[in-house]
C-alpha cells in the first residue's frame, strides 16, 4: 500500500502496529502511543488527510447517485403524469 499513511508508518512502528495504523483511523490513532513526538504527529496528520479524503470521495460519490435517481425520478413521475 502506498499512499501518506504508508509513508508514515514506515518510520520506526513495529510490525504489529503498523497494518492496523494503515487499514483504520482507530489504529493509527492507537499506534501513535508507541511512536516518539515527531511521527506520531506525522502519522496522525497522514491519517486524518486520508479519513477526510475517504469522506470527499463518498459524499461525492452519494451526490452524483442521489441526482441521478432525483433525474430517474423526474422522468417518471412526468410520464406518470402525462398518461
Amino acid at each position: 500500500m502506498a499512499g501518506p499513511v504508508a509513508d508514515a508508518t514506515s518510520a520506526g512502528l513495529p510490525a504489529g502496529a503498523a497494518r492496523p495504523a494503515r487499514e483504520t483511523l482507530a489504529g493509527a490513532v492507537d499506534a501513535v502511543h508507541r511512536l516518539p513526538d515527531r511521527a506520531a504527529a506525522d502519522l496522525l496528520r497522514a491519517a486524518h488527510d486520508a479519513f477526510t479524503s475517504g469522506l470527499h470521495v463518498a459524499g461525492a460519490a452519494g451526490a452524483v447517485i442521489f441526482a441521478g435517481v432525483a433525474v430517474w425520478f423526474l422522468r417518471v413521475h412526468r410520464r406518470s403524469q402525462r398518461g
